[in-house]
């Protein structure tokens, strides 16, 4: 199908509790050189709705802005809450930008997603650069507002037993990632998406609230939508949850087993891969298996959540492409797989 090029985008951003972001978040969107887009906010802290107020006391100007709508209501996770705001982007809209509310932007970031996907039609995805942001020194401008050079994703990467991880975390940025090339996935904290990509496998699968990216990037991989990393479009992201030395939270490492659980029986389960692949994936979930036990044996009760969800019926089996038609091969898959 001939991709159209992209004119305005849509960004939607989820807004719960921690207003600490806000300001430099925004500042930092409003201020890019491309400015033809939407800026959908919606706050889920239903009670009381913490970032709204916020922004009417210290930041009214955003909410003069016409680019900009702000919707409120009940808490529905990251999955539902951006397909939410999805679902509201206007019409003339060509593409939709998933992004997180832990972000400063430099100021040409979303321009070079852009022209990247305008350049190259053949890809529907396009993902930044994330390095870290030292939020607490982004006052500091001897630390150069709390930007550093240590990269928090550079796109989605997976072993064929399908460990997967942010391609780069943690390493130094010396340009080892100055390489535009096609990817598996990107990031759910970031990314750049064609509207027609994600209306063909109708965005999140609500039933994940961890792990929702790497289910969507297969799903976007099944449908023969390409994702290509942009080394140039650069952000700067602080992750909230399981920042560096902090303990994962019980529901973080609950919510991401299932989700595991989820993508591996739509994704690979139900896919013709080869025997090799689906036993070092089995191999890898006993191993887990048996250091949850020693060490964390309430995370095992998310089996019974799966076998509940399967065995019910409820996994989304009657939603359009919440298990994608396949245009590719599993083989094709395994071409992003490190050993």
């Amino acid at each position: 199908m001939c991709k159209n090029k992209i004119v305005k985008i849509t960004i939607g951003i989820i807004l719960y509790k921690n207003t600490k972001y806000l300001q430099k978040c925004l500042q930092s969107l409003l201020k890019q050189t491309h400015e033809n887009f939407e800026l959908l906010l919606r706050d889920q802290d239903e009670n009381g709705f913490e970032a709204l107020e916020f922004l009417k006391k210290n930041y009214p100007e955003i909410l003069k802005d016409s680019r900009v709508k702000i919707f409120s209501g009940k808490n529905l996770w990251h999955s539902c809450g951006q397909n939410f705001l999805f679902s509201e982007m206007s019409e003339n809209s060509d593409a939709y930008l998933c992004a997180s509310n832990d972000m400063l932007y430099e100021k040409d970031c979303i321009e070079k997603l852009v022209e990247n996907l305008n350049k190259n039609l053949e890809y529907s995805v396009a993902v930044p650069k994330l390095k870290r942001w030292d939020f607490e020194n982004s006052r500091d401008k001897n630390k150069n507002f709390g930007k550093t050079n240590f990269i928090d994703s550079c796109g989605i990467g997976l072993f064929e037993n399908h460990h997967f991880f942010d391609i780069g975390q943690a390493e130094k940025d010396i340009g080892q990632y100055d390489n535009n090339k096609e990817i598996f996935g990107g990031s759910g904290a970031l990314f750049l998406a064609r509207k027609s990509a994600l209306e063909k496998i109708d965005f999140f699968d609500e039933n994940l609230h961890y792990k929702n990216d790497i289910d969507l990037a297969y799903r976007l991989q099944w449908a023969g939508e390409k994702t290509c990393f942009v080394s140039s479009a650069i952000a700067f992201h602080e992750r909230q949850i399981c920042n560096s030395g902090n303990k994962k939270p019980l529901w973080v490492k609950e919510s991401s087993f299932f989700g595991h659980l989820i993508l591996l029986y739509k994704n690979v389960y139900r896919n013709n891969f080869p025997f090799s692949v689906k036993f070092k994936i089995f191999w890898y979930i006993f191993r887990v298996t048996g250091f949850l036990l020693l060490t964390e044996p309430k995370v095992l009760l998310q089996y019974v959540k799966f076998f509940r969800l399967i065995f019910s019926g409820n996994l989304l089996e009657k939603k359009k492409n919440m298990h994608a038609v396949k245009k590719i091969s599993a083989i094709q898959i395994l071409k992003f797989c490190k050993k």
